[in-house]
């Protein structure tokens, strides 16, 4: 069902508040004046609780058959008195509200200490089946989620900056390798241009139009301009059913989900930054992890538990060596849970060869119509080792490698982001083993913005 960002006569609704450890916070509503003489108008909220932002990054529904890994995105839930200043009520304009119009709600939070609000909002959207409405006390309370649920935009996707002109026969067409795209789509979810991104596909525009005249190189291309050629009726180039077209906000959203199902990605947009990052990741890149020590922690749990996993089974394109399209990996025979996942063409490999023409543009050869992880005759193998990494991500966020669990209540909403792993300190505990369990991946967060914490749950990624 189609959903309608705030529009025409906007009603922006601005509430603010310091909460503990001296850090501000504002909170905007906006949406749009269905009522009998609609206005635009500009209205102060007072917050009766602040609440909290819980992002479940791992948690799947409870069957015995997964077929589908849900991407969970970030949620923020708040409570505002209903009357605002000025005397108008709230209940007025929710219920001349449709079910398909969008309430955008935009939080602003001052990580450090009486720090000024960041200049870009994290921005969620709700509809008014995600408001509850308490008469007596004369408040609500709303939920609002990540854009990423819904096919809406707070930035256009407009991917002009990273186009590469290619060649292949006698069309030429603009395109945007896998990086570029996931970089465009993430940069949709909010108001900020800041992107966090670890992917195993690392190519971007200047690699493309930095090969010189002759030199080739192996780049995972996505469509984004057909320029007026036929180039998407060309099922090597396009896919069989345009799967490497990425001309809409729409297309561009399917292409970057599938990839980050591939990569066992965590995606969204929290604190001013937009996120693609494999849940593998154990680099040294900065602003990409956090140290916890002793100090850091309020609480500090660690829990047993058995995972009851059978098998899971990974299928797309190429994605094992030897063309191989399906991996199996058999856990426990006796255990009753599968992970069964199918994702089919979700990137493309392709040779690129730069020339000497001006403006830039690169030549396109021997495209797979797929992922190819091994050279086949002249189709170039990528050998990103994408399937394997998967499986052994997988395993571990369904935990059927893993049988400790980490609790743990971080004292500073700013020491830990949502794609952030963290090195737990190993005198912490028996349990913590230096290089053996320690760089730990939180598979849920709560940021209690009141009370300046964030309750997690993590599993180890060593």
């Amino acid at each position: 069902m189609a959903t309608n960002l705030p529009s025409g006569n906007v009603v922006t609704v601005t509430s603010s508040a310091t909460l503990s450890g001296n850090k501000n916070v504002e909170v905007v509503m906006k949406f749009e004046d269905r009522t009998a003489s609609p206005s635009t108008q500009s209205l102060t909220g007072t917050l009766s609780n602040i609440g909290n932002v819980r992002i479940e990054i791992d948690e799947q529904e409870d069957t015995n058959e997964l077929t589908d890994f849900v991407y969970n995105v970030a949620e923020f839930s708040f409570s505002m008195f209903s009357t605002f200043g000025g005397g108008s009520s709230f209940g007025a304009f929710l219920n001349a509200l449709t079910f398909n119009d969008l309430i955008q709600i935009e939080l602003k939070y001052a990580t450090s200490s009486g720090g000024s609000l960041p200049s870009n909002p994290d921005i969620f959207l709700s509809k008014k089946l995600n408001v509850s409405y308490d008469e007596i006390k004369r408040e609500f309370k709303i939920k609002g989620f990540s854009a990423m649920k819904f096919v809406n935009s707070i930035t256009a996707y407009n991917p002009d900056s990273d186009e590469v002109t290619l060649n292949f026969g006698s069309d030429t067409y603009r395109g945007v390798t896998a990086k570029d795209l996931i970089k465009n789509y993430i940069n949709t979810l909010s108001s900020s241009s800041t992107a966090k991104i670890q992917s195993s596909f690392t190519k971007v525009k200047s690699d493309a139009d930095g090969l010189s005249n002759n030199t080739t190189g192996v780049f995972h291309m996505f469509i984004t301009d057909v320029n007026s050629t036929n180039i998407l009726t060309d099922s090597t180039i396009s896919g069989g059913l345009n799967q490497f077209a990425a001309t809409t906000l729409d297309q561009a959203r399917s292409a970057a989900l599938k990839l980050g199902v591939i990569e066992s990605a965590i995606i969204g947009s929290f604190f001013g930054e937009n996120f693609y990052v494999r849940r593998d990741y154990t680099g040294s890149a900065s602003g990409y992890s956090s140290t916890l020590t002793g100090s850091d922690l309020e609480e500090l749990k660690i829990k047993f538990f058995g995972a009851n996993i059978q098998k899971i089974t990974l299928s797309g394109n190429n994605i094992g060596s030897g063309d191989t399209t399906s991996l199996l990996s058999t856990i426990d025979g006796t255990a009753t849970k599968t992970l069964d996942l199918t994702v089919g063409a979700f990137a493309n490999t392709q040779t690129l060869t730069g020339n000497d023409s001006f403006p830039v543009n690169v030549d396109v050869s021997n495209p797979s119509g797929r992922y190819r992880e091994t050279t086949s005759g002249s189709q170039l193998g990528a050998g990103l080792n994408i399937g394997n990494a998967a499986m052994a991500t997988y395993k571990k966020v369904l935990a059927a490698t893993n049988t400790v669990k980490f609790e743990f209540v971080v004292l500073g909403t700013e020491k830990l982001k949502p794609y952030h792993y963290a090195t737990l300190d190993h005198t912490m505990s028996d349990f913590i083993v230096e290089n053996g369990n320690d760089k730990v991946r939180p598979s849920s967060l709560e940021y209690d913005l009141k009370n300046n914490k964030i309750r997690v749950e993590a599993y180890s990624i060593n």
